[in-house]
């Protein structure tokens, strides 16, 4: 919380959610005040933390936050063009599944 106190009018449209989405990662007082539209997870696949952590995903719905979760979506990419831009998943949603 000393984000929060260093800078009060801390906004963002995109967060990086830390340490894979664990319970403590995304405070939700620290989601609320900065209101991003977008949250970015990084969490491999059936790792034995059960990362991202359940209260950490519903913090963010709550906050009405899109997430990019790599679970799901693959690597991630950001392309801008033209003056737009836009999330993208970049591997195929089964690749590195077991069979």
């Amino acid at each position: 919380m000393d984000t929060l106190g260093r800078h009060p009018g801390l906004k963002t449209d995109v967060i990086k959610v830390g340490h894979h989405g664990s319970r403590t990662a995304s405070d939700p007082q620290f989601i609320s005040q900065i209101h991003p539209k977008i949250a970015l997870i990084s969490a491999g696949r059936n790792n034995r933390y059960n990362h991202p952590n359940q209260e950490t995903l519903v913090t963010l719905k709550k906050a009405h936050v899109a997430v990019w979760n790599t679970q799901d979506s693959g690597m991630v990419r950001y392309m801008y063009r033209q003056n737009s831009g836009h999330f993208e998943p970049v591997l195929d949603r089964n690749e590195g599944k077991m069979q």
